[in-house]
């Protein structure tokens, strides 16, 4: 894992770019480097995960066509690519020789070949053409800005800043925050003209002219009417090639550890494949209504772990929030977030360079609640009575209720199903603008649970995880790798019929049938834990006075991005309210608030 930068056209002074790459060495502090020729710079800060050697040095640049690499992720088929390349003589054993040697054979279509998670640079001098691609879900992350004289990338936005581009919010993505809960739902970023490329996407630019194509995308994905009889089987043994590869590393690999069904999963999965022993990440706290550690110790697990635990309290928060904002670059998403952040600082400590961990297996596999809703339209706008029948008694006994099925589509929603919408505090400064992109209807063919699924997939979920992701663990130095998001485990589940995702009310239904089927564990009776922090009974009490303290005089205040005294009342009516309720209105203003001061000079 490491940091990528660079810059085409008018080259600034040699030291924009190297602060550009300083910028970047928390995400590879082992080692880094530059390339610079007329035109065209390029700079790398490398984590070394896979050949440890100078021969895994970067950038890597073929000498006999001067075509140079930057790379940040991790190919987990690099060994079987590397078979085909023979008539390519190998100085190392790196993931990146092997992608640079698939460019010089093949071009810039060697990218669908790629199993992994990836954001590739290519400057090929022969032609002048700078090529920059992504992996399918947007794994990692590849950021970059144009103006008339110069084209400039990096994995974050700190060093684009520090090659020239200044600071500037974008109001248009404040608007989509504030009002809707919206982040990282397309191109757009908070600093204004500095855009994300998309996930499974390859960016040509040649002559000044930058072309932008598709290369692979989940929407794409066909639905059968009828499963394959063996399909608990091939999911299984998917789900087993999928871990072989992520464990590929000259390093010592850990795992991020919860009591759910995802740490489960993983871990017997390790089992089943001779695998154990590992380093163990977990976070919690003290209240032990939230006590996943507690609930850690009553779990039992195939294969050892050495645990290492972090807790938060209540006093770790602005403090804790405001360095993370050096690296994020965006709002968190919430307690469990920032608790991640701090978990990171763990792994080296134990010299764990690499952690496992279970993002995308709720949208990949149905985990969220208002699935169940979106199904149940899907439902009723069939002919199946029976079914519709028994998967609505199945919501009432689960919840307690009926489900509410009007409000059902097009919001942002918490994973337990509650919105993460509301615009009433909006200030002078961004009224006007309209709702951005929700990700689109996933095609009505498909149906409500497919859309809400697409809609999580590329647009209202996991992008945002996966950002929170990326900067909690490379803020120390530590590479994330995430076996669920493996493109042909998404292709074969999503092929599937939606009774293998949800079926008699229980979610995830496939990988709770393959836990009872080849680990002999029944989660079939098992919800999912919600809600996983007390963040808001901490907004409501212990960090009421000091956030309050925060956001009084600061730069939010101020900026007419929203009306300060209709929230300080909504805030306080909120606080004295006994129901717990849903605090990310009061979240989303203090991360706006740590935004403004960090990037802008609090400045809006």
């Amino acid at each position: 894992m490491c940091g990528i930068t660079g810059i085409i056209g008018t080259l600034p002074e040699r030291a924009s770019l190297e602060g550009a790459m300083r910028s970047l060495v928390h995400r590879g502090p082992d080692s880094s480097g530059m390339h610079w020729e007329d035109g065209a710079a390029l700079a790398h800060t490398r984590l070394g995960i896979i050949d440890l050697t100078e021969c895994g040095h970067q950038p890597m640049r073929d000498h006999a066509t001067g075509v140079v690499i930057v790379y940040n992720g991790e190919i987990y088929n690099y060994r079987e690519l590397r078979e085909t390349l023979t008539g390519h003589q190998f100085r190392g054993h790196s993931d990146t020789e092997v992608a640079l040697g698939l460019f010089l054979e093949e071009g810039i279509g060697f990218i669908e070949k790629l199993r992994g998670m990836f954001a590739i640079a290519i400057w090929d001098p022969r032609d002048r053409t700078l090529y920059l691609a992504r992996d399918r879900f947007g794994i990692k992350p590849l950021y970059y800005r144009r103006n008339k004289e110069t084209f400039s990338f990096a994995s974050e936005i700190k060093a684009l800043l520090k090659l020239g581009t200044p600071a500037k919010l974008n109001k248009k993505t404040a608007y989509d925050y504030l009002a809707f809960g919206r982040m990282a739902h397309d191109e757009a970023t908070f600093f204004d003209g500095i855009k994300a490329l998309d996930p499974g996407t390859v960016m040509t630019l040649r002559g000044g002219v930058a072309t932008i194509e598709s290369y692979w995308s989940a929407d794409r994905v066909t639905q059968e009417r009828q499963a394959p009889e063996d399909t608990e089987e091939a999911v299984w043994e998917l789900l087993k090639d999928s871990l072989r590869h992520h464990l590929i590393s000259d390093v010592p690999i850990g795992l991020n550890l919860s009591s759910g069904l995802d740490s489960q999963l993983i871990a017997h999965l390790l089992a089943a494949i001779g695998e154990d022993g590992f380093h163990a990440f977990t976070f919690g706290y003290r209240d032990k209504a939230y006590d996943e550690i507690g609930r850690l110790d009553k779990t039992s697990f195939p294969v050892g772990f050495h645990r290492h635990n972090q807790i938060t309290e209540p006093e770790d928060v602005l403090a804790s929030l405001e360095r993370a904002m050096d690296f994020f670059e965006t709002p968190l998403g919430g307690l469990g977030t920032l608790s991640a952040f701090r978990l990171m600082e763990l792994p080296g400590q134990s010299d764990i360079k690499v952690v496992l961990s279970g993002e995308g297996s709720d949208e990949i596999f149905a985990g969220y609640r208002y699935y169940h809703e979106s199904y149940l339209l899907d439902l009723i706008e069939g002919d199946d009575q029976e079914l519709l029948g028994r998967e609505l008694d199945a919501y009432k006994r689960l919840y307690g209720s009926k489900p509410d099925l009007v409000q059902t589509q097009g919001i942002m929603r918490a994973p337990d199903g509650t919105s993460l919408e509301g615009a009433a505090f909006l200030g002078p400064a961004l009224k006007g603008f309209a709702a951005g992109n929700d990700g689109g209807s996933g095609g009505k063919a498909g149906g409500h649970l497919r859309s809400a699924m697409l809609k999580d997939l590329q647009c209202q979920k996991l992008p945002k995880l996966l950002h929170y992701q990326d900067r909690a663990a490379m803020a120390h130095g530590v590479e994330v790798r995430v076996p669920f998001l493996d493109h042909k485990i998404l292709e074969y589940v999503w092929r599937l019929p939606p009774d293998w995702l949800i079926r008699d009310g229980v979610s995830k239904f496939l990988p709770k049938r393959l836990l009872k089927r080849f680990c002999g564990v029944d989660y079939m009776e098992q919800t999912k834990h919600f809600v996983a922090t007390p963040q808001r009974e901490w907004i409501k009490g212990p960090l009421l006075a000091s956030i309050m303290a925060y956001l009084d005089g600061g730069a939010l205040a101020g900026s007419g991005l929203i009306d300060f005294a209709a929230f300080r009342k909504a805030y306080l009516d909120y606080a004295a309210d006994s129901a717990l309720g849903n605090s990310f209105f009061v979240w989303k203003v203090l991360n706006m608030e740590v935004l403004l001061r960090r990037w802008f000079a609090g400045a809006a």
